[in-house]
């Protein structure tokens, strides 16, 4: 067997959601700024992320995480974000996966209570606060890129007519949407409805609304469509799903969504 390249994975999960986070083996990812290699690496190295995230190695709701060496002074290391169908600007459950990775591969030499890492990312530097007791890591926190509401309007959808939905960044565009205003129920046995209707409104909406960064106009349109609906159990306040890419949920609340779903009063 000839092998051509070696590249070093840790396969994790963030409640449910996968993450392969790639330690090393991959050339030098070249640019001044994470924005530079976030570009860089997508026109140059595209096929590290479809060979490692794709069937057959990965699957649709596989997530990657690509550590780089950082391009600002005082990070500890960079990350660019993607997933099997597209990239991330920014990425809630791999900062988590690559925060407990980077510690518990001994990349990063634990400090007890707290270790704090600085991840340079697309949208700049992301802190993240690990809690460690005797060597175990536990909960996670991140401070992300600031997170602001944009605005609520109208969109007609084929299929289901005039929509409201509330557009709001967390690191990424979310268009959030009352599933009841749709006919839904946010349960596993309708997400087959749940990925079509998402799909359809995430086409339709990137479609009607021009949705631009103030800071960045080539971080424009809407990620993902998430549902939402008052759940009933005693201390959750609501049920999600959130669809994007190319027919694909999260299995995960997304720390992307809810820094965007706080902005929302």
């Amino acid at each position: 067997m000839r092998t051509e390249r070696l590249l070093q994975c840790v396969d994790t999960h963030s409640c449910g959601e996968a993450t392969r986070v790639v330690l090393a083996g991959v050339p030098r990812v070249k640019g001044t700024t994470m924005r530079d290699k976030y570009v860089y690496f997508r026109e140059n190295l595209d096929e590290l992320r479809t060979t490692l995230l794709q069937e057959p190695r990965g699957f649709e709701n596989m997530l990657g995480a690509f550590v780089t060496e950082p391009a600002q002074d005082g990070a500890d290391f960079g990350v660019i974000y993607a997933g099997a169908t597209q990239y991330f600007e920014m990425c809630g459950d791999s900062t988590f996966s690559v925060a407990k990775t980077l510690i518990e591969t001994g990349m990063v030499a634990p400090t007890e209570p707290i270790t704090t890492i600085q991840l340079d990312t697309y949208g700049g530097i992301v802190e993240v606060r690990v809690k460690v007791s005797e060597g175990n890591v536990g909960d996670i926190t991140y401070r992300s890129v600031p997170a602001f509401f944009l605005k609520t309007t109208n969109i007609q959808v084929p299929s289901l007519g005039e929509v409201t939905i509330d557009i709001a960044f967390g690191g990424l565009w979310y268009a959030f949407v009352e599933a009841s205003q749709v006919g839904i129920e946010i349960a596993r046995a309708n997400m087959k409805g749940v990925l079509t209707a998402g799909m359809e409104l995430l086409g339709e909406v990137n479609g009607q609304v021009e949705v631009e960064h103030p800071e960045d106009p080539k971080l424009c349109g809407v990620a993902l469509v998430t549902f939402y609906e008052k759940n009933p159990e005693k201390g959750v306040d609501y049920r999600i799903a959130n669809v994007y890419g190319d027919n694909a949920t999260c299995r995960s609340p997304a720390g992307t969504m809810t820094a965007a779903r706080a902005t929302i009063s």
